[in-house]
């Protein structure tokens, strides 16, 4: 059909992890995550081909990463090393590495937000360095994180959602939903309204948020996939 796109072959064998995409003037960008390397496809006009490549760790795994706006891309490596790339030079600008397992990596505003195995959160300014020392949000693993303004949606492997403050880096719980019946696999917000998804297959829609989180958090609608 016409009106699906070319089909674009990964030059390197193995798994992608992640692709992270953006449109600049009117070339579509994006960065496919595979390995240690980051795989660079520009194209415009419905085409996309293969423009560079970039290896981010010589001796490890990229786990995460997580574009903000255009011009920077954030990796964490299988140990916590986290890079910082300028785009679209594919410089490196600054790197430093965490004593924990991020397991979740999300940008909002001037931060960089991690979560952790450990079910810890903390939060990095502008210049990476961090806004307090990580703070306990949940005694599982954080699998999902969402920014989307000053409170930030943390899911976790035990299916339960926190919705938490971010007071210019400065981060409290104010409210903890039990969601789902398996880890959560992604939170997102959209219009100001909570949307999860877990392993248990169901997509659940919550009430919307405004200002600081209410006790009252009722569930709007749910799909299950079975």
């Amino acid at each position: 059909s016409d009106d699906i796109g070319p089909i674009v072959r990964n030059p390197c064998p193995g798994k992608i992890i992640d692709v992270e995409a953006c449109i600049i003037g009117e070339e579509l960008i994006m960065y496919v995550f595979v390995c240690n390397k980051i795989y660079v496809y520009a194209g415009r006009d419905g085409s996309i081909g293969f423009s560079s490549e970039y290896v981010a760790y010589p001796n490890e795994n990229i786990f995460l990463a997580k574009r903000f706006g255009t011009r920077n891309l954030f990796t964490c490596s299988e140990s916590g090393q986290i890079i910082v790339l300028k785009l679209p030079e594919m410089e490196q600008v600054s790197s430093f590495k965490v004593p924990y397992l991020v397991t979740a990596m999300a940008v909002s505003g001037n931060f960089l937000i991690l979560g952790s195995q450990s079910g810890h959160l903390q939060l990095f300014d502008s210049n990476l360095n961090p806004c307090q020392e990580p703070v306990s949000i949940s005694d599982a693993s954080i699998t999902a994180l969402s920014s989307p303004s000053n409170y930030i949606i943390v899911g976790d492997m035990r299916g339960l959602i926190y919705i938490v403050n971010n007071d210019d880096g400065v981060i409290s719980i104010e409210h903890r939903i039990h969601a789902h019946d398996n880890y959560i696999l992604h939170v997102t917000v959209s219009k100001g309204v909570l949307y999860s998804i877990g392993a248990d297959n169901r997509m659940k829609v919550w009430k919307k948020i405004s200002g600081r989180a209410t006790s009252n958090f009722p569930l709007l609608r749910e799909i299950n996939s079975q």
